[in-house]
């Protein structure tokens, strides 16, 4: 009987949490079953081999950068020649390409031509995004820019990516949504509440980008400083790294200005097993990410774990969100970045919160049908 062996190969560092590394083991995870195997490999960073869940496959570690490079693209071309040496005759190997390096890129497409597998690539932003200032690295976007429009299958993660790729080339036909996905697996079934979790305090929690503006994380704090003023007693938990230069010289001084620091909690950076717990332990997710590139072409994976756990959400309307969630229904939706409008819907949230319960169980379901990563890396073997 044939069997699929789908090997993704993926440059994240899966010793720090992260959406992408979550999605990574998540997409391995699920592509297991009956006549698929898969495998994950650590290109660029050293991992526990075992893993937390998923066993990884790691090149090994060096503190040279040089020699790090060296050694990335000889863990690559001997993983590649190794998988090819274990081929089965009757089995189909599929080789997953996760990275964003268009030198690596050649390497892969090259390794898989020879090797007689097929290429597959991902890709959740606009690739121009990432592209510096330096030769280097333009020569390298150029090579990304080649190599993309030769893979076997692509998938993106919004209909405007896709749309991007097809205007640079790629053919269409290979071009496929995969959204925006969640582990249902690592959160506990929402437990049932019709009021917030204490009667002292409202919980409000944010999970995600400190270290820059891109989820305009200035726009939430004084959101929550305007209502706080009104006389909510309001607690914001910031989960996210703020050991940075942003959150020193931008969000810590915009905090002690707005004089709301005994009403910031800084959970900082934490185990990706932790932010479930984390998250259901509020009584409103929110995310004030602005209307950016970035935004209009991806999609916020965090939006996903918040919708999960059954706590009311509040998001800004950007890039295809509306497309799955209806204001009011499953998720409150705001212009971004307005702070009046934040504030007033975390105040009709606070006002009327059996609503916003029902809300966020509408929006559990919408989660579970379009965001399930079970049934959203279906797509990869369909043809």
């Amino acid at each position: 009987m044939e069997k699929t062996n789908v090997h993704f190969f993926s440059f994240e560092n899966f010793n720090e949490p992260g959406a992408a590394v979550n999605r990574h083991i998540a997409l391995t995870k699920y592509s297991k079953r009956d006549n698929t195997n898969s495998f994950l490999y650590s290109v660029l960073h050293s991992a526990d081999t075992k893993g937390n869940e998923q066993p990884i496959n790691a090149v090994l570690p060096s503190s040279n950068k040089i020699l790090k490079i060296l050694k990335s693209i000889l863990f690559a071309i001997c993983s590649l020649l190794t998988i090819r040496k274990n081929l089965s005759k009757e089995d189909k190997n599929i080789v997953f390409y996760l990275g964003t390096s268009g030198v690596f890129f050649a390497i892969f497409y090259l390794m898989a031509k020879i090797c007689g597998f097929k290429l597959y690539h991902e890709r959740t932003e606009l690739p121009s995004l990432m592209v510096g200032k330096s030769f280097i690295k333009k020569v390298d976007f150029g090579l990304y820019q080649l190599f993309v429009k030769k893979v076997d299958r692509l998938f993106v993660i919004t209909q405007a990516l896709k749309q991007h790729f097809i205007s640079c080339g790629v053919n269409g036909q290979k071009v496929s949504i995969l959204n925006m996905f969640v582990d249902f697996s690592r959160f506990d079934k929402p437990k049932k509440r019709s009021a917030p979790l204490s009667e002292q305090c409202f919980v409000i929690t944010f999970c995600g980008d400190l270290t820059s503006s891109k989820d305009s994380v200035n726009i939430l704090l004084e959101a929550v400083s305007d209502q706080i003023s009104r006389g909510k007693n309001i607690r914001l938990k910031l989960i996210g790294d703020n050991n940075t230069k942003y959150f020193t010289d931008i969000l810590q001084p915009l905090i002690l200005k707005l004089g709301i620091d005994k009403n910031v909690d800084l959970i900082g950076l934490i185990p990706a097993s932790d932010v479930p717990k984390q998250l259901t332990e509020s009584d409103l997710l929110a995310l004030s990410r602005n209307n950016s590139e970035q935004a209009k072409y991806g999609f916020p994976t965090k939006l996903g774990e918040y919708l999960a756990t059954g706590v009311p959400v509040i998001v800004t309307k950007t890039g295809e969100i509306d497309a799955f969630l209806v204001d009011g229904d499953s998720a409150y939706l705001v212009q971004p970045g307005c702070v009046s409008a934040l504030a007033q819907r975390i105040s009709s949230v606070l006002d009327d919160y059996s609503k916003a319960i029902n809300v966020a169980n509408n929006g559990v379901d919408v989660a579970f049908k379009y965001f399930n990563a079970e049934l959203v890396v279906e797509e990869i073997f369909s043809e």
